[in-house]
């Protein structure tokens, strides 16, 4: 998934996107290809990166980006 902050990208088309390439939709994102989301907050852990990905919606537009910490659920670096 490609995106970056104030590009519009409704949070339920880049779930569609997830669920298309195979990741499977969990209350906790714990290991590589899994997904959450809650609310304007979409958590996916892609096997490309070291650490899942938390995207940070603003309505339509991805507002924030940044890796986090599976097991704390804080947010580690941010994307650009």
């Amino acid at each position: 998934m490609r995106s970056a902050t104030a590009v519009p990208l409704p949070p339920e088309d880049a779930e569609d996107a997830l669920l298309r390439c195979g990741y499977l939709r969990t209350a906790q994102v714990e290991g590589p290809g899994q997904f959450s989301r809650r609310g304007g907050i979409l958590d996916f852990f892609s096997p490309a990166y070291p650490q899942p990905v938390r995207v940070e919606f603003w309505g339509d537009d991805v507002d924030s980006m940044g890796f986090f910490d599976p097991e704390s659920q804080r947010r580690t670096q941010p994307l650009d």
